[in-house]
């Protein structure tokens, strides 16, 4: 399984040396977890299709990074849409499962692009200006602070299929954009 930190440099420089080696072992170690309790989830409602499986697996995700990271040096559970994130050192991890490191499965939630937007690292490239938002857009931007404005975001990006478990996993500073593109920042 590849397992990797986006910019090693910058994890270390952000937790220091020690908290960095334990986090490469629990983020992926909490996503084996989640991943084994989604698949007996599915093994015990044996139905044909990946429902219990996917639902399964988007829950556990939260809970088993949370439990993972809890119990860190000033680690702080938080809520994010009934959801346990941790947040350490102003850093909240956030899981999602994608296709690719580099790609969302289709097209992102309006949610998870707005909450990488607000806590995530500036865009490399600028957004066109004087494109103006929708209402939707608008509630949405304001819904979506629910934690600090100094938080930033670690996004925690994995490939996780119930026949191949966990297979590709990256974590560290990303934009993700509407299209569900995650581009992955060094240095920031």
């Amino acid at each position: 399984m590849g397992n990797e930190v986006a910019d090693p440099g910058w994890a270390r420089r952000t937790f220091g040396h020690d908290i960095t080696e334990q986090l490469l072992v629990l983020i992926p170690t909490a996503i084996c977890n989640a991943h084994q309790r989604a698949a007996s989830g599915h093994a015990g409602v044996a139905t044909a299709t990946l429902e219990a499986y996917g639902c399964g697996l988007h829950a556990a995700q939260f809970e088993e990074l949370a439990a993972a990271l809890e119990p860190l040096p000033g680690a702080q559970p938080r809520s994010v849409r009934g959801r346990a994130v941790i947040v350490l050192d102003r850093h909240a991890f956030y899981p999602m499962r994608v296709g690719n490191v580099g790609k969302t499965n289709g097209r992102p939630s309006p949610f998870r692009v707005e909450f990488t937007r607000r806590y995530g690292p500036e865009p490399l490239q600028e957004p066109l200006e004087g494109m103006p938002e929708t209402p939707e857009e608008i509630a949405l931007r304001e819904g979506v602070g629910v934690l600090p404005e100094d938080t930033r975001l670690v996004l925690v990006a994995y490939v996780c299929a119930l026949q191949t478990g966990l297979t590709e996993l990256r974590w560290g500073r990303a934009e993700l954009d509407k299209a569900g593109t995650i581009t992955w920042h060094r240095g920031s």
